[in-house]
């Protein structure tokens, strides 16, 4: 379970599904699949729109109808299965299901490492998907791995300084701080947040998000006056772009209205010490 601390908790920190479409992969496939690979795009795209609809149940019927489609077409694993099993494994999660996603993201990872090699972003991707399941579930131990290897991955792929690399070091800081492992944590937030700053509006939701969260380390750490204005920050950040009901802001501006309050509070308690005159002790 997570540690009850300040902080986003970032449940949507990965996107489970690998960018390309249901049609992207559909075009890709031998000619020898025939019709049946029109069948799993037409699956696959039922289930996406079910998704959108917010209809789940229906969503988990599409793709596993796609799975069953698709592992009955090919005579080896391929991108297609794996694309659906990570699909599948999203509206598992979305339904409750913990049951099933586990096992269908190792098979997902499986196969992209064999058909895309070791260091391919698809590889990061679904590790990623993997670590947010651990993540969730609390398992630090599993999650941290997990996302060392994707941050290897796309720190080799893409420079140190992509905002890919951010993303994934936002995660990785997350990870820590539920562990209280907070200076390592700060130590990870600033490197992204420096990172994004760089490549990234100033009004990048993924830097109020990393904000934030630097607020929650300076908060837990009791550097109230501090994290009173990375949350100001943040909240100016995300205010505008969330609007001011959405549960994030909400949360950050609870925060904030907390170490305001502490803040408060011992500057009245240092005034009435201040009040004692300079030299007198008080009585026994």
């Amino acid at each position: 379970m997570h540690h009850d601390v300040p902080g986003i908790k970032m449940n949507k920190w990965l996107k489970v599904g690998v960018v390309s479409s249901a049609c992207f992969w559909a075009a890709q496939m031998p000619l020898s699949a025939g019709a049946e690979s029109a069948v799993w795009s037409g699956y696959m795209d039922a289930g996406l729109a079910a998704c959108q609809d917010q209809n789940l149940e229906r969503a988990e019927k599409m793709y596993r109808a796609a799975l069953e489609c698709i592992e009955g077409e090919l005579n080896e694993p391929s991108q297609f299965q794996a694309e659906t099993l990570e699909k599948l494994s999203e509206v598992c999660l979305k339904l409750g299901n913990d049951d099933e996603p586990e096992a269908y993201f190792r098979r997902a990872l499986e196969i992209r490492q064999n058909k895309c090699g070791p260091n391919a972003p698809e590889v990061a991707e679904t590790m990623e998907n993997l670590a947010t399941l651990y993540y969730d579930r609390g398992q630090y131990d599993l999650a941290e791995p997990l996302l060392y290897s994707s941050l290897a991955i796309r720190e080799k792929k893409l420079g140190a300084n992509h905002v890919a690399v951010a993303r994934t070091l936002c995660k990785l800081a997350n990870v820590y701080r539920d562990h209280s492992n907070y200076s390592r944590a700060e130590s990870i937030y600033r490197r992204a947040l420096a990172i994004l700053e760089k490549k990234s509006s100033t009004n990048d939701l993924l830097v109020g998000t990393t904000v934030a969260n630097l607020a929650a380390i300076m908060h837990l750490t009791g550097r109230y006056a501090e994290a009173s204005e990375w949350y100001k920050r943040a909240l100016t950040i995300e205010k505008p772009l969330l609007g001011p009901q959405d549960p994030q802001v909400i949360a950050i501006a609870r925060q904030f209205e907390q170490v305001e309050n502490y803040g408060a509070s011992t500057r009245s308690m240092a005034s009435r010490q201040h009040a004692v005159r300079p030299g007198v002790d008080s009585p026994l």
